[in-house]
């Protein structure tokens, strides 16, 4: 330290020590808001129905799919039971020869609603299955059972 109180004649010391209390600041902040997430008031061992939407299927995949079924996710994870199913003919974009496009229902394609009763916790931030998955409208997830493999999106969550 010089004369004028800089370290190596560069810096402040003065401006070290602000510089190190403002960093500590920083951090305290950031402890204290992910410590106010996990305090959140979490429900678990809850049940759940939530139904998964799967578009552009045959008539197999339709009756692939009963009530009862297990269906887990890709990585082996249990989701749920299959408590009720669904279906309605696909809508596709049909092009008209003027270059119109309409929807049309599809002749020999559906889509199908899966109905599963799942078991998880509610946070904050919404549901998980088996604590761990979490689940929300509008997400894609890979459905695995006995006789089927799909991709499908969560079309609703709701509590039981």
């Amino acid at each position: 330290m010089d004369k004028k109180g800089k370290l190596f004649g560069k810096v402040s010391v003065i401006d070290i020590i602000l510089i190190i209390i403002i960093i500590a600041a920083v951090c305290a902040v950031g402890l204290k808001t992910m410590n106010a997430g996990s305090s959140a008031q979490v429900k678990s061992d809850m049940q759940f129905y939530v139904t998964f939407k799967v578009e552009n299927v045959r008539a197999y995949t339709v009756d692939a799919v009963s009530e009862g079924d297990i269906f887990y996710e890709k990585n082996a994870a249990r989701l749920g039971t299959v408590t009720g199913t669904e279906f309605e003919p696909f809508m596709e974009i049909v092009t008209l020869s003027d270059g119109t496009s309409l929807q049309s229902p599809s002749v020999e394609r559906y889509t199908l609603y899966i109905t599963m009763l799942c078991e998880g916790k509610e946070d904050a931030e919404g549901f998980y299955i088996g604590g761990t998955k979490q689940v929300a409208s509008g997400m894609d997830i890979k459905l695995k059972s006995a006789k089927l493999n799909c991709n499908a999106e969560v079309y609703s969550v709701e509590r039981k």
